[in-house]
């Protein structure tokens, strides 16, 4: 919902009637135009006139007018019945019954409601009504609108405990806690829309007694800002569902909440798709309430001065806004609850209400403006809006008339048909003032309690170092209660000391007051003066000589405290003392003078997760956890002096602590480093870490690397390097290799593996280097030959000049060699071994130059090939 649409105040603007019998409310000259100047004044209730009569006047009309009739004994009422239409002529208090006593003694009983013809124009009617013997004041109607536990959506209700910026909030889970969560006695009359007095958060805190001021009957029409005003009050508490009320019980106990009474003035009504907002007698309403059990007032509505209907405020509309004042016929209601509710015709206390007199409650309105009626008038509580940053809100009124601040914007509670959600405004704010005023007269509330008292309270504890000043301050329910010092806690009895170090720890058990009601807080004097210690006294601010720790309480009485005082003076005798007191800073008596003696310093503890002295290898790296803590609890600094390149220190974000040796940093030796702690009173301790980096041991080769004979281009081999070379330090070893023809075969290494690619017949040699962490090495090497599968045989070189090679297959085979020369001389013949990478050797040095024959026998295959000699 648009806070624009949030219900603002109701208000009535008095018509400016140029007739000197009649008593009426000028708002300036500028509102006396002519008829045909404003052809519809949407501020102003169409068709209708309040009036009051005189004596002589009533004594005429009175009792015709009690039969329902409009045609009566005064010639003048008759006159204007004809000539303006008057449909009917009705009290605007209607009779009290048991209280019509003191209605008519505050002169009541002569208002009346005079309802003619909506076509007829405003100041005509205002003319003819002004005109007639015995009305002695009149005005119209002025529009109003609306201003804008285990209970699972209690974390979105900020304004009850604000738990993202402290402090900015109501102040009422102490009260929850500790006094009151309200009283089904104390009746809180929501003037405003009806209130769904069915919803299950809120039907329990519901009432039997409800008044529509638009129908004039028991019935009212649930609307969805009544019941979410209706909800900040008195939703039911720690009932496992919804949202929670300022004042509303504790289901889970069995304890009922304050009581709602919907006395409706506003509903919402939809014609042909068209949303009407029809608006019921405001003074009706609320003095009902009043004569029918309620003693707090809530209104989150204010008047309307949107003259031409268009939503916003002209300059002219604006002017008017920031003069404007509470009708009279509103005001008298108003003057009535707060005089008479919770009272006999006589003014005094009934013998059942928890109060004598009505407080009434009333939205500061939304315009942002430095004005707000009837916010304005005096005797009300007006109530500006914050934000849950604690900034006026930027919608709120504001200004000197304002009386207190409270939540207005992202409020969370209940709408109607069992639904929830969040609402902005200052409708918002004023019934979590409603609320506070309610609990306050929940717990403090019976005979001679008097709403000046409450009004007071509420006005009195207001925090206004909280909020901007032009908003008042913001209402703190736990300050209001506690107002004047009633609340005193009793002595600490149970106070005991346990000292270490210098710290000690002090424990006592929650003390209340008379009516059991727990302390807010205790101040705890320590000093090394019995006698200074014995006469201080924190409620005159007798402090000299001791120190001053001031302790916030969150329990119930009964339950444990534990406070820790630090930066004592070692081994020295102190002595202690404990005083309680209320929220309002009224002490109680002190406990009893304790003493205790304060420890020795002692130094941090550091403690090593290895023996004394590590022995690493030269390419080992090793990690020792340090633990550290201060026996006294002191905080620490930690320093660390490193033995040689190889440690350091280290300490993570989580306090973890860790000195990492790495032996390839050094060279072999022995060192030491060393850690200290200190406390931050200067007590220190440190402790060595020695440690031994043994020489290195190189690497080494365990067997020859195998040659690789292939008969295809793109044949793939690999060999795990790891297979050949061992490292004596048990360290792993790193590989790299070199080719010398990479036209031949292609090279790459896969961890430990070297792998091998053929990319054309030929022949290349590998070398392989193992190295460690210290660069020492240890190589092999292996040959690769490449040729057609089809060669059976190579001799070479060919022309030869020294010795001829004969290599045969991949493995080494017999052969039998026959050379001759051109004449048929044999030159060489023998049985040789030869393989690829093993060729047999034919010496030809002594022979003369010319072509040879060779014969080359292997197994029962013969070749046959010619050799030239050089």
């Amino acid at each position: 919902m648009n806070f624009k649409r949030f219900y603002l105040p109701l208000m009535a603007l008095a018509l400016a009637v140029a007739c000197s019998k009649v008593e009426v409310e000028e708002a300036g000259d500028d509102e006396k135009v002519k008829e045909t100047e404003v052809a519809v004044d949407h501020s102003i209730v169409r068709g209708e006139a309040v009036v009051r009569f005189s004596d002589d006047m009533i004594s005429l009309i009175e009792a015709d007018l009690a039969q329902g009739k409009v045609v009566t004994r005064s010639m003048g009422l008759n006159q204007a019945l004809d000539e303006i239409g008057i449909t009917s002529i009705r009290r605007l208090f209607p009779d009290a019954g048991e209280f019509e006593e003191r209605t008519r003694r505050e002169g009541l009983h002569k208002w009346y409601v005079v309802s003619y013809g909506t076509d007829v124009p405003q100041t005509r009617a205002a003319s003819e009504l002004g005109s007639v013997p015995g009305v002695e004041f009149l005005e119209s109607r002025r529009k109003v609108g609306v201003a804008g536990f285990d209970d699972p959506d209690y974390s979105k209700q900020w304004g009850y405990l604000n738990t993202v910026h402290a402090g900015y909030d109501i102040n009422v889970v102490p009260v929850w806690n500790n006094y009151t969560v309200g009283d089904p006695k104390v009746v809180v009359a929501v003037v405003d829309q009806g209130v769904d007095i069915t919803h299950p958060d809120l039907a329990a805190n519901c009432g039997s007694l409800h008044y529509s001021a638009i129908n004039y009957n028991n019935t009212v029409v649930p609307g969805s800002h009544g019941t979410h005003v209706a909800g900040t009050i008195a939703a039911v508490n720690n009932n496992g569902i919804g949202c929670c009320g300022v004042a509303g019980g504790d289901a889970a106990k069995g304890e009922k909440g304050v009581t709602i009474m919907s006395c409706e003035i506003l509903r919402d009504v939809v014609t042909n798709g068209k949303t009407e907002t029809l608006n019921g007698s405001v003074p009706t309403a609320i003095k009902w309430a009043a004569d029918h059990g309620a003693v707090i007032c809530q209104n989150s509505w204010a008047y309307s001065y949107d003259m031409n209907g268009d939503g916003k405020l002209n300059s002219s509309e604006l002017a008017k806004a920031l003069a404007g004042k509470v009708n009279t016929s509103d005001r008298v209601a108003i003057d009535y609850f707060i005089k008479y509710a919770g009272c006999d015709n006589n003014g005094n206390q009934l013998p059942d209400s928890p109060m004598k007199g009505g407080l009434v409650v009333f939205a500061a309105g939304n315009e942002n403006i430095a004005n707000g009626v009837p916010a304005n008038y005096e005797p009300v509580v007006a109530v500006a809006a914050i934000e849950s940053s604690g900034a006026k809100a930027w919608y709120s009124n504001y200004g000197d008339f304002i009386d207190i601040a409270a939540p207005g914007s992202s409020v969370y509670s209940t709408f109607p048909g069992g639904k929830y959600g969040s609402l902005n405004g200052t409708s918002m704010a004023c019934p979590h003032v409603s609320g506070v005023a309610a609990l306050l007269v929940s717990c403090l509330g019976g005979p001679d309690f008097t709403c000046d008292e409450l009004k007071e309270r509420l006005l009195s504890t207001k925090r206004k170092e909280l909020v901007p000043s032009s908003i008042g301050g913001l209402v703190d329910a736990m300050g209001a209660l506690a107002y004047g010092g009633d609340f005193v806690p009793e002595m600490v009895k149970d106070l005991k000391a346990s000292a270490l170090s210098n710290e000690v720890s002090l424990t006592w058990s929650v003390t209340g007051d008379a009516d059991g009601h727990p302390a807010f807080g205790y101040s705890v004097l320590t000093g090394k003066d019995k006698a200074l210690v014995e006469s201080a006294d924190p409620a005159n601010g007798k402090l000299t000589g001791v120190l001053q720790t001031v302790v916030t309480i969150d329990g119930t009485v009964g339950e444990a405290v534990s406070v820790d005082i630090s930066d004592l003076d070692f081994s020295t005798t102190y002595y202690v003392k404990v005083v309680g007191y209320s929220y309002a800073r009224s002490y109680g008596e002190a406990s009893y003078v304790l003493s205790f003696v304060t420890g020795r310093n002692n130094p941090p503890v550091i403690e090593l997760g290895s023996g004394s002295v590590m022995t690493l290898k030269a390419h080992e790296t090793a990690k020792i956890d340090v633990s550290i803590h201060d026996p006294d609890g002191h905080d620490f600094t930690v320093a660390y002096k490193p033995g040689s390149a190889a440690d350091s220190f280290a300490r993570t974000l989580d306090g973890k602590m860790t000195v990492t040796i790495k032996a390839p940093e050094a060279e072999p030796g022995e060192y030491s480093g060393e850690i200290s702690a200190t406390d931050k009173y200067g007590a220190v301790a440190s402790k060595s870490i020695s440690y031994i980096i043994l020489e290195n041991t190189p690497p080494r080769r365990i067997k020859d690397l195998e040659d690789v004979f292939a008969s295809a281009v793109g044949t793939e081999f690999s060999l795990n390097a790891s297979d050949y070379f061992t490292d004596p330090d048990g360290e792993d070893l790193t590989y790299s290799f070199t080719v010398s023809n990479p036209s031949v075969v292609h090279m790459n290494r896969n961890g430990n593996r070297i792998i091998g690619t053929v990319l054309k017949y030929g022949a290349a040699t590998v070398t392989v280097t193992a190295a460690d962490a210290r660069k020492a090495t240890a190589t092999a090497e292996f040959r690769i030959l490449a040729r057609e599968a089809s060669i059976e045989y190579v001799a070479y070189p060919n022309p030869v000049t020294d010795v001829l090679n004969l290599a045969t297959g991949k493995d080494v085979e017999d052969v039998h060699i026959k050379i001759t020369s051109i004449t048929g001389k044999t030159v060489f013949e023998g049985d040789l071994k030869a393989s690829a990478f093993s060729p047999a050797k034919v010496d030809m040095s002594a022979c003369a130059p010319g072509r040879y024959t060779a014969v080359f026998k292997v197994g029962t295959k013969e070749h046959r090939c010619t050799i030239v000699k050089k």
